[in-house]
Parts: structure tokens; C-alpha cells; sequence
């Protein structure tokens, strides 16, 4: 619905949204065209502003799409904004969203794409541990549910 589509934003490479068209779909879709990869403080700064005003970020934990299908190492974004603002990750299984849009190509085609919303993850337990081990413990469990989540849909 509408309702809950308005408050969902995204991070996204600033690359995409050079021209026209893809400016125009970035602010449709409610992308924010900064690049992690060069501009990560920025990006996470971005993120948090948008939670702390009630939006939902949507980020894809690889920080990328999959070009196989297959689950790849987590980067530990969404772990460290969950954790310092105290806020749950509701976790997100794709299956098949490869065949849609492969990496390297302009095509999109027409796939059958299996999308499962998990229960929330808090992290309540891991407050007061020291921040890596605190982030890359999130990461872990998040990376964990994720992969339990596509085991279950490919059963």
C-alpha cells in the first residue's frame, strides 16, 4: 500500500542518477543517490536522519545484488545503524530476483521472485558489547536468519 510505500527509502549508488530519467525514478522511488562505497559516513548519516524521523530504510545487507543467487558476505551497515539507534531489522528474503535483473545487464525480465518477511530481530542482548563485536555479531544473526529464511522458501 501507498501508506507504508511513501516511508520506505533507499540508499543507492550516486552513479545511477546521472542522467535525467534515473534522477527522476531515484525521487520516485525515494533513493537517495549517495554511494557507500565512496561516501560511507555521508550514507550512514543519511539513514539514520530517515529512521530517526520514522522512515524505513530498505538495504540489501550484501551492499549489492547477488549474481548468482546465492548469499554473500554482509556488510555491517545495517548492523551498526540497528544497534546505536536501538531499532529492529525486520529481515527480508529474495529468491530469484537474479534472474530479474542480472548484474552487468540493461535488460529486466519477467521472473518468478519468492520475497518473505521474517519476524523482527531485536538486539537488545548485545548493548553492552564492545562495538565490533557488537556489529559483527548483528551481522551474523541477521545473515543467519536470512539464510534459514531461504532455506525454508526452496524447500
Amino acid at each position: 500500500p501507498y501508506a507504508i510505500l511513501k516511508d520506505i527509502f533507499h540508499v543507492g549508488a550516486s552513479e545511477f542518477f546521472q542522467n535525467r530519467l534515473m534522477r527522476f525514478l531515484a525521487k520516485l522511488t525515494n533513493i537517495v543517490p549517495i554511494d557507500p562505497d565512496i561516501q560511507l559516513l555521508k550514507a550512514m548519516k543519511a539513514g539514520a536522519i530517515g529512521l530517526r524521523n520514522g522512515k524505513i530504510l530498505n538495504i540489501y545487507p550484501e551492499g549489492e545484488r547477488a549474481f548468482d543467487g546465492e548469499l554473500h558476505p554482509f556488510k555491517k551497515g545495517a548492523a551498526i545503524l540497528a544497534t546505536e539507534l536501538n531499532l529492529p531489522i525486520v529481515p527480508v528474503a529474495l529468491d530469484g530476483l537474479h534472474k530479474v535483473w542480472a548484474r552487468g545487464s540493461n535488460k529486466i525480465r519477467f521472473e518468478k521472485v519468492k520475497i518473505h518477511f521474517g519476524q523482527p530481530i531485536y538486539f537488545e542482548e548485545l548493548k553492552d558489547l564492545p562495538d565490533e563485536e557488537k556489529y559483527a555479531k548483528a551481522t551474523e544473526k541477521l545473515k543467519e536468519t536470512i539464510k534459514e529464511m531461504l532455506l525454508e522458501m526452496r524447500a
